[in-house]
């Protein structure tokens, strides 16, 4: 799903009718010629309704913000403090 831009999504959802949900959105980017990399992100947007283009973009948008990456490094946190009291 990484590399997947919103931009990149509109381009196969263009012309179609809003309100749509996930579903709707999937089966006219499906017919519209969309690649599995284009149809598993949308799978990835939450089951509801979409009132606008850009509210599929900004959905998009979130779930690459929390994209989990392997190679990030991750800080150790320590939950006791100095006297040992959490």
């Amino acid at each position: 799903m990484a590399g997947v831009s919103p931009m990149r999504v509109q381009q196969f959802i263009r012309g179609l009718v809003f309100p749509a949900s996930t579903g709707e959105i999937i089966a006219y980017a499906g017919e519209s010629g969309a690649d599995e990399d284009v149809l598993d992100t949308l799978r990835s947007l939450p089951d509801e309704s979409f009132q606008t283009p850009s509210e599929v973009s900004d959905a998009i948008d979130k779930l690459d913000q929390y994209e989990f990456n392997p190679e990030d490094e991750v800080e150790e946190i320590d939950l006791e403090e100095e006297d040992g009291d959490i």
